[in-house]
């Protein structure tokens, strides 16, 4: 499967607008006057299945996703390797990103959690920069770094997605595809929970259960409440935000 065909499959299957008369507005959440689903902080409705003359059925704007044939797995990597040595390991946190190379103290980087979000990376064999995203829906302007690869020389890895987040998976396939990226290595779409590490200087890769225990394979270098306290703030000023860790 190449990165066309994997686009084709990814077309998002249909985007609700919903009814504003169908819509209770609150000042800290929203409600759905059809199948009473409310919404969190980001006012996002998560609409439910309801009871109607006795049949249980979905709201009219409940999203009912194609049958995948989950997960799909494009390429493959060779699993025999020692475990991540978590003195030259760091972890990044969702809508983080990172830029590595071999000259850094940090050799490996990797994410975890990955079940609607998504984990791109890409590695120059040549040079061995190394980048790094843990993509959610408020991740902006992560691409830009994708100018600093030459696609020819490039490995490129996606990791995660689930039938909830196809539309962003769908995104990142055109936006590679433009580029003239190829993929070396994705599983996607599988409705687990994922990590995915790599190691810039060898291209090594390690997945899933390769990653024994994230929180020590990868362990976080700075204050953890700090970073999820940053990222929680900028939530609720409804700001989009990609923290970068600078590792350069």
């Amino acid at each position: 499967m190449n990165i066309k065909d994997l686009i084709i499959l990814t077309i998002p299957t249909k985007t609700i607008i919903e009814d504003l008369t169908h819509i209770e507005f609150c000042d800290k959440f929203n409600n759905c006057k059809i199948c009473g689903g409310t919404s969190g902080i980001l006012k996002i409705i998560t609409h439910l299945y309801y009871k109607q003359n006795g049949k249980i059925i979905p709201c009219i704007y409940k999203i009912i996703d194609t049958d995948y044939c989950t997960p799909i797995i494009i390429g493959n990597y060779n699993k025999s390797r020692p475990r991540i040595d978590s003195d030259i390991a760091q972890g990044l946190l969702q809508r983080e990103y990172a830029l590595i190379n071999i000259n850094n103290l940090t050799k490996i980087i990797g994410s975890y959690g990955a079940g609607p979000c998504i984990i791109i990376c890409l590695r120059n064999r040549i040079t061995t920069l190394t980048f790094l995203c843990h993509l959610d829906s408020l991740t902006i302007d992560y691409e830009h770094h994708f100018y600093k690869f030459e696609p020819n020389d490039t490995d490129v890895y996606i990791i995660g997605c689930d039938h909830s987040t196809i539309h962003i998976l769908h995104k990142l396939l055109i936006i590679l595809d433009n580029m003239n990226f190829k993929i070396t290595f994705a599983h996607v779409i599988d409705d687990i929970s994922n990590s995915f590490a790599i190691n810039a200087v060898t291209g090594d890769i390690y997945l899933n259960e390769e990653i024994f225990n994230p929180l020590n394979n990868l362990p976080i270098k700075s204050d953890y409440k700090y970073r999820y306290n940053r990222m929680l703030s900028f939530l609720l000023l409804h700001t989009s935000y990609l923290f970068k860790v600078n590792f350069l």
